[in-house]
């Protein structure tokens, strides 16, 4: 799942990344790994709505693993289907569209 992390929703992600970026039509994001064991339990994102809801409340997950550079970190997309010919699970096999590694949170 990406979740925007600066911005309210995707579509003001979304617009924010296409102003800066108005020539890529494929997004890349890192994959982040958030294990179960650790949560926050302040309601940061105010779900106090979904409490009957059952199964577990991923927005309280918020401390990822450490990043490990040796290893290979699957990317998710967003992407205009229009500029993309081919894809697997998590790359552009063919396109006719640029590519660009989203920024993370950091940026």
């Amino acid at each position: 799942i990406i979740l925007p992390f600066k911005h309210q929703n995707w579509q003001s992600m979304m617009d924010s990344l296409q102003s800066k970026y108005p020539d890529i039509d494929i997004f890349l994001f890192e994959n982040h790994v958030f294990p179960l064991t650790e949560f926050t339990s302040t309601d940061m994102f105010n779900t106090s709505s979904w409490k009957s809801v059952p199964g577990v409340d991923i927005l309280q997950h918020v401390h990822r693993e450490p990043h490990r550079p040796n290893i290979f970190n699957a990317r998710k997309m967003i992407l205009n289907p229009r500029k993309v010919i081919q894809t697997s699970v998590h790359s552009v096999l063919k396109a006719y569209g640029k590519s660009l590694q989203a920024p993370d949170r950091k940026s």
